[in-house]
Formats: structure tokens, sequence, C-alpha cells
């Protein structure tokens, strides 16, 4: 999740449904995670590299 976000969220502005990640973020705990809901997503921020050939 960006962090961008969490003012917005924080504010009441937007609401978010989940979250994509393991754990939930620690300055939003009252926003699930995906996964406690039932649903099979996980996301990182982490990027890697494409491939070498």
């Amino acid at each position: 999740m960006s962090d961008e976000a969490i003012p917005f969220v924080q504010s009441g502005q937007i609401r978010l449904l989940g979250i994509m990640a393991e754990k939930r973020h620690e300055q939003l705990p009252e926003v699930p995670t995906f996964k406690e809901q039932g649903y099979g997503v996980i996301s990182s921020s982490r990027k890697s590299p494409p491939p070498r050939d």
C-alpha cells in the first residue's frame, strides 16, 4: 500500500476494503488483509529485476 494514501484513510476521505499483504499495515490496523477476508491475493512492494537471457 502506498504511504501517500494513509492520511486520506485516517481522515475518512477514502475507505480501504482491504490490503494486499500478509499482515495488516501498522498505521492502519483496522484495515483487514484480503487474505483475512478469504481472498488468496498477496502483493509485495519489492520489485525484482527481470530474468537475464
